[in-house]
C-alpha cells in the first residue's frame, strides 16, 4: 500500500513543474509616453512612473518621440503613430487625447491624456487587472509603422524586445512562470508525503499493537474444560456355541 502511495505522490510531483508553467504572470502594462527632446514635463512624468510601487512588477514604460525637439516641434520618428493614436482616442471620448502637446500619456485603452499628471496609478492598476488592450500596438500595425523604444533612451525592459507576426518589432512584456507557486506547490507535496508515509507507519504500528494485544488477551484468557461425558458400556456376553453330536458308527459283520 504503502509503495502505491508513494508512486503516485512521486507522478504528482513529476507533474507540477507543468503545472507551474501553466500557472503564469499577468502580462504587464505598457504605460506610452509620446514625448519631446528635452522636454522637461516629460522628464518628470517618467520620473514618477518610476517612482511607484507597481512599476515594472504592473507595468513597463514605453517612451515614443512625437517631436525631435520642445523647441522648433519638429515631428519625431513616432509622429505619425502618436498623431493616429490621439485621433482614435479624441473620437472615443477623450477630451483630453492630443498630439499638439506633450508628455501625451496612453494606458490601454483606459487613458489618453496631453498632460503631466501625477494620478495614473489607478489606471494602471485597473488595466493590470482587466488585461492591457494595447490600443498603440493595435493602431501601429493596421498603420504599418514601428512600435519600438527610441535607439537613444534605455529600454524599460530590453529583455522583452521581439517582433510580432507581422514582422514589425515591439516590445511586450512576457509571461514568466510563477517559481513561487512552483516552490510552494513542491513543499505542498513534500509535505503531503511525509505526513501520508508517516499515517501510513502509524496505521500499520496501530495495526500491529492490535494484533499483539488480541494474542495476549487469547492467551491470558481461562480455558474452560468441557467435561466429557461417559458413553454406558453395553455388556455382551458370548453366545454357547451349540454341541455338536456325534453318531457312533457300528460295524457290520
Amino acid at each position: 500500500m504503502k509503495k502505491k502511495i508513494i508512486m503516485v505522490l512521486f507522478a504528482l510531483l513529476l507533474i507540477i513543474p507543468f503545472m507551474g508553467v501553466s500557472a503564469k504572470e499577468k502580462a504587464k502594462v505598457k504605460v506610452y509616453v509620446f514625448e519631446a527632446g528635452g522636454c522637461p514635463y516629460c522628464e518628470a512624468e517618467v520620473e514618477y512612473l518610476q517612482g511607484l510601487d507597481s512599476y515594472n512588477k504592473k507595468f513597463t514604460i514605453e517612451r515614443r518621440e512625437l517631436y525631435v525637439d520642445h523647441v522648433y516641434w519638429e515631428q519625431g520618428r513616432d509622429y505619425k503613430l502618436g498623431k493616429a493614436v490621439a485621433e482614435k482616442f479624441i473620437a472615443d471620448g477623450f477630451s483630453d487625447a492630443s498630439y499638439e502637446g506633450t508628455p501625451f500619456i496612453v494606458i490601454s485603452n483606459l487613458y489618453a491624456a496631453a498632460t503631466y499628471d501625477t494620478n495614473l496609478e489607478s489606471y494602471i492598476n485597473k488595466a493590470y487587472k482587466e488585461g492591457d488592450k494595447d490600443v498603440v500596438n493595435q493602431i501601429a500595425k493596421k498603420l504599418g509603422v514601428e512600435n519600438v523604444q527610441r535607439n537613444d533612451i534605455k529600454a524599460d525592459d530590453p529583455d522583452t524586445t521581439d517582433t510580432t507576426e507581422d514582422g514589425d518589432a515591439t516590445t511586450y512584456s512576457g509571461e514568466k512562470p510563477n517559481v513561487v507557486i512552483v516552490l510552494i506547490g513542491a513543499v505542498v507535496l513534500v509535505g503531503a508525503m511525509i505526513v501520508v508515509i508517516k499515517l501510513g507507519g502509524n496505521k500499520g504500528e496501530e495495526a500491529t499493537h492490535e494484533v499483539e494485544e488480541v494474542k495476549e488477551e487469547v492467551e491470558e484468557a481461562p480455558v474452560k474444560k468441557t467435561p466429557v461425558k461417559k458413553l454406558p458400556v453395553k455388556k455382551t456376553t458370548p453366545k454357547k456355541a451349540p454341541a455338536k453330536k456325534t453318531t457312533k458308527r457300528t460295524n457290520k459283520r
